[in-house]
């Protein structure tokens, strides 16, 4: 029972971190695909 009580604030970190992760790689990849897709427009004009 100790042990569980244990881990759990470890396991809420880490699924934390890997949102934390996810949330940037999103925002990162939405950066990009608009830098790419401005990019394009300006060439087209």
């Amino acid at each position: 029972m100790t042990g569980a009580a244990q881990t759990l604030p470890f396991t809420g970190l880490y699924t934390g971190m890997l949102l934390l992760v996810a949330i940037t790689l999103l925002v990162a990849g939405i950066a990009l695909l608009r830098i790419v897709h401005l990019r394009q427009a300006d060439r087209a004009s």
